[in-house]
């Protein structure tokens, strides 16, 4: 089994410590959300493309992998669709980069059930979303979150 951390919990940190924390502590990987006050990590200092190579040496030296990038892409609202396309198509394109296997997308923005959902629409987009996942080689990470913290009706939609 693998262990790893969510850089979510440490937002004051620079990547330096928290690469050398996941290897200090024996940390096999780190989900990526966000570094600093970039919170679409693909515009993070260390994903751009200049300084991406530089990234991806020092973690393969490491031993560390990157087996997540978590997204903010929520496909809840309609007439957003597109805005979260494209961020999870970033996300994919960085992740076939960085060998990352997953991205977590949202269904639902809040923790907690608000109101309701068109569990249909969401199925839709999920479809739309299944050949971008496939040309990057990722799986996309659905969360358990707001009406789908009920985990039989996100096995429905899935």
């Amino acid at each position: 089994m693998k262990i790893g951390f969510s850089t979510l919990a440490c937002p004051e940190w620079s990547w330096t410590d928290i690469y050398s924390m996941a290897k200090d502590f024996k940390f096999d990987g780190i989900e990526i959300r966000g570094l600093g006050n970039e919170i679409f990590s693909v515009k993070a200092q260390p994903f751009t493309e200049a300084q991406l190579p530089n990234t991806i040496s020092k973690l393969k030296s490491l031993g560390l992998e990157i087996p997540c990038l978590s997204s903010g892409a929520c496909l809840k609202f309609k007439d957003k669709y597109q805005a979260a396309e494209d961020e999870i198509k970033a996300y994919a394109q960085l992740a076939q980069k960085l060998n990352a296997s997953y991205i977590r997308i949202l269904a639902d923005l809040d923790p907690a059930p608000v109101d309701e959902i068109d569990d249909d629409y969401i199925v839709e987009a999920l479809r739309k979303l299944v050949p971008i996942a496939e040309e990057y080689n990722v799986t996309l990470l659905v969360e358990t979150n707001g009406v789908y913290s009920d985990t039989a009706r996100l096995a429905a939609v899935l």
